[in-house]
């Protein structure tokens, strides 16, 4: 005899409560864009006044699922009140006390798995009928809430290593504005300044600074250039992340040798050129990237750090050279040619005393959450099938 089931729509609802945008409010904001795919977590938080569309409103603890293209699983826990994009289903448990439940039986591989099935469209999307009888374990309601504490407590403290690197990554930003962009770095009491520019800060452009490297990707019709063997970065990799650690794609050391010109040593400083410019990453170990992103492979480890920090202020001049269109594409020659100023060899080396550490310890925090990620999905499924009681 099998197990007895039950289905999610007998223990969560759909929530759509709309929301007109209002110039006169500022509320929360999440898209897609900001919950990162299969981390079950979120890369950011826009704002109400930036979308002028109908938005559903949510509450804090509600599930956000991603439909469109549900693979990408894209399904966070509602953080605080706010809207959201259309483009997700608002889940709340009807019993509060199986939210917790519900989200991860939601985010494991077979729901997952199920959504994509129950998609309909040329860019495949779900809906709540067509993936709300899915079926889930009849367990105790006193289990249930067991299981989401165990898992939970796997994301909370991937949470609370997010935060601390985020204050890590802060600590060195807040320095690099002190000394480099309000120019009161140590000793500047006693440098002229002329024509806005330091004494012994030299005038140069991004292409002079390091090997400019733009990515590519392998074939597709060779499966062979895929595998394990080499992280595969696009943007949405680098989203939320100062080093890359993790990929959602591989390529096989048969794919990196087929263009070996594009694999870039650790700590190369990549930045999108193509759709959402201007955002930047470290990459943890030698990888290479898609056609997306301009990658800077600094000819001294001097100008390392005061360069990741440098191209992160590139945003809103890459949005102006990209034309402004939705799909804004900065060229490895415009990229090339953005005119800098570097400081001098001794306030570099001064600041990378200071940044090193810090993104030392951001890597070591990267790889512990990765770890705990793959922990945390290893454990979902067996906590659901029973496999491992609760």
């Amino acid at each position: 005899m099998g197990r007895m089931s039950i289905r999610l729509s007998d223990l969560a609802v759909e929530v759509k409560d709309s929301y007109m945008p209002n110039k006169s409010e500022e509320l929360p904001y999440i898209g897609l864009e900001h919950v990162e795919q299969g981390s079950l977590h979120l890369s950011g938080i826009g704002s109400s006044k930036e979308v002028y569309s109908h938005k559903f409103r949510f509450k804090m603890g509600d599930i956000l699922f991603g439909t469109l293209r549900p693979y990408f699983r894209k399904i966070v826990v509602a953080p605080c009140d706010g809207i959201c994009s259309t483009e997700f289903s608002v889940v709340r448990a009807k019993n509060p006390d199986d939210q917790l439940f519900v989200f991860y039986a939601m985010a494991q591989p077979l729901f997952i798995k199920y959504a994509t099935t129950n998609s309909k469209g040329a860019r495949p999307r779900t809906k709540w009928k067509l993936y709300s009888d899915f079926e889930l374990p009849h367990i105790l309601p006193s289990q249930r809430r067991d299981l989401g504490k165990i898992l939970s407590a796997y994301d909370d403290l991937i949470e609370t290593n997010r935060r601390r690197i985020q204050l890590l990554e802060q600590a060195a930003r807040l320095l690099y504005k002190e000394w480099f962009v309000h120019l009161r770095f140590p000793g500047h009491e006693h440098v002229k300044i002329k024509k806005g520019v330091p004494e012994g800060w030299e005038k140069t452009t991004i292409g002079k600074i390091g090997t400019i490297v733009t990515g590519k990707t392998p074939s597709k019709k060779n499966p062979s250039f895929y595998g394990s063997d080499v992280p595969f970065i696009k943007t949405p990799d680098m989203h939320g992340n100062a080093i890359v650690v993790t990929t959602e794609e591989m390529l096989s050391e048969e794919g990196a040798q087929s263009q070996a010109n594009k694999t870039l040593p650790p700590r190369s400083i990549l930045i999108s050129c193509i759709g959402s410019v201007g955002v930047v990453a470290f990459n943890g170990i030698a990888s290479q990237t898609n056609q997306q992103i301009n990658a800077i492979v600094p000819h001294s480890d001097i100008i390392r750090y005061w360069t990741f920090f440098m191209a992160k202020d590139l945003k809103p001049l890459l949005d102006g050279m990209g034309g402004g269109a939705t799909m804004a594409n900065v060229n490895k020659s415009k990229f090339s040619s953005i005119k800098i100023v570097i400081p001098p060899r001794t306030l570099l080396e001064q600041f990378n005393g200071v940044a090193i550490p810090i993104f030392d310890q951001i890597e070591k925090l990267s790889i512990l959450n990765n770890r705990l990620a793959k922990s945390r999905d290893l454990l979902l499924p067996r906590l659901m099938n029973g496999e491992i009681a609760v």
